[in-house]
């Protein structure tokens, strides 16, 4: 016997008539004024306002209209189990709503918003922004010690994009990062309102990543919600408090819209499947497919959750054809947005570029296979997992001292794995068996190109975090299934509080123990690019002191850096980057050298190091010396020389 998907368009589910005249209306009238305003504030609060718009838009006429007035009202009085039972399938067949977006069911109404389940929604949304603010928020400016290149060319080229000048290929779906081409545009349309509304600053580029993120952890909330799991907050309130989550969180590689766009995505494929509707399978799977345009590793995962989702519909519907009709055209929504993917690789040989330094020799052929498969347990170590994290000399990929969960993680996947297994006749699991496959294909996206005896590199990683919240949700089913056989009261409120409870514990201990102290070991070359800021508010500082501001080249894309944060500056013009090969005597001038250059610039060899001064140090958050600001001793200068003058040294 075959068993087929059971189809959740039911009478209880929603089935939506046509929004009314006068919800489009309004609605059209909320996004003239959105755009409006977008013409009036600027930009880039113009688009984060349109994109509200469409949004809250949605939400109001998916939710706010009325069913349709047909024989459907005379079905959905009646209870789901008489629909299933006592229906004809010829008649729920005809049961469809209109093919228009819809997100899980919210009908607000005067006694709806007074009920206790749409005060504990609210009441959960709101603690997931609240956790989310506080940690991927709090201190951004100094924690971690030091703004990236590769977060500086995200937020230059925003910037740009609000302008139309970003350097996109000629498929605006990529564009050009620093040296590279082969990074998607994604990162740049959901940075770009915040760096619109706030300037091209730290706080605009990070706020980005924090937003997307707490956007992506709400759309997995109500996904949980949809799929009814008791205190549906909890689990994804543990996976927020997540030390690697709160790195990433914290900073901007372009993961955090991938992962809204990839957790919204499997939101509408949830609410496809259970109604078994065409247009939202199609965007479900556009969704999932636009989440590659990212952090590269995604180009792998999102192809990847689709597979997880096609090996579970396999499980469940065997050899029953029709049942795969909404993976198909999820599929397909896929496929259809990832296609530039595989054009740009065969068509522009420099896609690739980044992929071949990564993996310069490496073994290829069945040798990096057996590799790769010899490599894959240690993406499960114990150790790297919930105890110390990733080791190494990249002090930018975790948190020395931390691990990228804490150990307790562990006991609430254990329980949400082995409550997958046993738990009989629940429809919902079906849903969750994806996320659970996710957490086994995680390191695939890092195999590609990892070298062999390198450390798995979180950054390409933590795409598997949206499924932990799934994994562990379920847990609470299965702690409220088995406990009640010993009629012990409320177990899955007892377990909640327990699990929040222990990772309270565990994120003060890491907040005020390795998190505190990262600063101190994180700023370096290979961590946290500690110097550019401090070094060009000085120089911004002194607007009419100097002639030439010189900031230190001893940066990964040095120039980028300077472009960040000279944005805009009046001295912008007269500034560079550079060493004490541009000394000139002619010139008022003020470099920024790294101490090991300025130490290294001895002998006769090094004559300019005579004629130079330190006018202030720049220290390291642990109060070694990082960086001298020399100038030249103004009773050395020849000014009369002018622009002719021979550099010294």
């Amino acid at each position: 016997m075959f068993v087929r998907a059971e189809s959740e368009t039911r009478p209880r589910e929603t089935v939506p008539g046509r929004p009314t005249v006068n919800q489009l209306l309004l609605a059209v009238a909320v996004l003239v004024g959105a755009v409006i305003a977008s013409f009036i504030a600027g930009p880039g609060f113009g688009l984060l306002v349109v994109t509200l718009a469409l949004l809250a838009s949605g939400l109001w006429i998916a939710y706010g209209s009325a069913p349709a007035s047909s024989s459907a009202d005379h079905l959905a009085a009646v209870p789901a189990e008489t629909a299933r039972i006592g229906e004809p399938e010829s008649i729920t067949s005809r049961i469809r709503s209109w093919p228009v977006i819809e997100l899980p069911e919210i009908t607000i109404d005067r006694a709806s918003l007074t009920s206790l389940s749409v005060l504990a929604t609210f009441g959960s949304v709101l603690a997931i922004v609240l956790t989310g603010a506080v940690l991927f928020l709090r201190d951004r400016d100094v924690n971690p010690a030091g703004f990236f290149a590769d977060e500086a060319e995200i937020g230059v080229q925003s910037w740009k994009l609000l302008r139309w000048q970003a350097d996109t290929t000629t498929i605006p779906f990529f564009y050009h990062h620093l040296e590279y081409e082969h990074l998607g545009s994604l990162t740049l349309y959901a940075t770009a309102p915040f760096v619109g509304l706030f300037g091209l600053t730290e706080h605009a580029v990070r706020g980005a990543s924090a937003f997307w993120t707490i956007a992506a952890a709400i759309m997995i909330y109500f996904t949980l919600r949809r799929l009814r799991l008791p205190y549906a907050v909890v689990p994804v309130l543990i996976t927020l408090m997540s030390p690697l989550v709160i790195l990433v969180g914290r900073t901007n590689f372009g993961h955090a819209p991938s992962l809204f766009t990839m957790s919204a995505g499997f939101l509408l494929w949830i609410v496809a499947r259970q109604r078994e509707q065409t247009s939202m399978a199609i965007a479900a799977g556009v969704l999932i497919g636009l989440s590659a345009y990212g952090q590269s590793s995604y180009y792998i995962a999102a192809p990847l959750l689709l597979l997880a989702i096609g090996v579970t519909e396999l499980a469940y519907n065997r050899l029953d054809t029709r049942a795969y009709k909404t993976v198909a055209w999820a599929a397909f929504g896929t496929v259809l947005i990832l296609l530039p993917v595989p054009y740009r690789a065969l068509t522009y040989d420099p896609f690739l570029d980044r992929y071949r330094d990564k993996t310069a020799g490496a073994v290829h052929g069945l040798d990096r296979v057996s590799t790769a498969i010899r490599s894959y347990p240690d993406y499960f170590s114990f150790d790297m997992l919930f105890l110390h994290g990733t080791t190494g000399w990249q002090t930018r990929h975790s948190i020395p001292g931390a691990p990228w969960f804490f150990r307790s993680m562990l006991i609430f996947l254990l329980i949400g794995l082995v409550s997958l297994i046993a738990v009989r006749g629940d429809s919902s699991k079906r849903f969750v068996w994806p996320m659970a496959l996710v957490l086994l294909l995680y390191p695939i996206p890092d195999l590609v190109s990892r070298h062999a005896g390198d450390g798995p590199y979180s950054y390409s990683l933590i795409w598997a975090s949206i499924g932990l919240p799934f994994v562990v949700g379920y847990g609470f089913v299965g702690i409220r299934k088995f406990a009640g056989r010993i009629s012990l009261p409320r177990p899955a409120l007892l377990y909640a509080g327990a699990a929040l409870l222990v990772t309270l514990w565990g994120v003060v201990g890491f907040w005020r123990g390795p998190f505190a102290n990262y600063p101190n070991v994180s700023a370096d070359y290979w961590g946290w690019q500690f110097g550019a800021k401090p070094i060009t508010d000085y120089f911004k500082a002194h607007p009419a002191d100097y002639d030439e501001y010189v900031m230190s080249g001893d940066f990964n894309a040095a120039y980028i850096l300077e472009e960040f944060y000279m944005h805009e500056s009046p001295i912008a013009s007269k500034a560079h980057t550079g060493g004490l090969e541009y000394l000139d005597l002619g010139k008022r001038q003020i470099f920024a050298v790294r101490t090991s250059e300025w130490e290294s610039a001895k002998g006769s060899q090094y004559p300019s190091r005579s004629y130079l001064r330190i006018v202030q140090t720049i220290d390291y958050p642990n109060g070694m010396p990082a960086f001298y600001l020399l100038t030249v001793d103004p009773a050395l200068l020849d000014l009369d020389a002018g622009e002719n003058k021979a550099p010294v040294g």
